[in-house]
């Protein structure tokens, strides 16, 4: 199944994971979708690069990610962004989220994220991709979710 990358002003707007999702985002004005493949959409997703587009081509910014070798700092990082991600969820959601199993499940899966369970990231990683990658974890992204 085809995933975009979505841009307003050739900046990085939203992500859109089928075509019925893209087509809905293709009415707000100055919208271009641009199809991406799994990978680079998950990399977009877990903040590793920021899109922009150049004309008619997506260049990327590869995130800079040092390691986290204390065990403290890298469970307070993971809780970070395990917070900030739900918080993320329910704000895009609003007054959808009772109805909206999906995001549901995905912040019930975030709350359940056991941060004593690490004690490093090495350089490179997102913390994002990480969470991603946990066995269960739903594949949705905030910057997904249109209502």
């Amino acid at each position: 199944m085809a995933k975009y990358i979505l841009f307003q002003n050739d900046r990085f707007y939203r992500m859109a994971p089928d075509e019925a999702k893209r087509d809905k985002w293709m009415t707000t004005p100055n919208i271009v979708a641009k199809e991406v493949d799994d990978a680079t959409y998950k990399n977009v997703g877990c903040k590793k690069t920021v899109p922009t587009l150049n004309g008619d081509n997506i260049s990327y910014e590869d995130k800079e990610h040092v390691a986290i070798e204390d065990t403290e700092r890298a469970q307070n990082a993971l809780s970070d962004v395990r917070d900030h991600l739900i918080s993320e969820f329910k704000f895009i959601a609003d007054e959808n989220y009772d109805s909206d199993t999906e995001v549901k499940n995905m912040v019930a899966f975030l709350e359940g994220i056991d941060k004593t369970s690490v004690t490093s990231f090495p350089e490179g990683q997102e913390i994002h991709e990480y969470i991603y990658d946990l066995p269960g974890c739903p594949q949705i992204f905030p910057l997904e979710l249109y209502y």
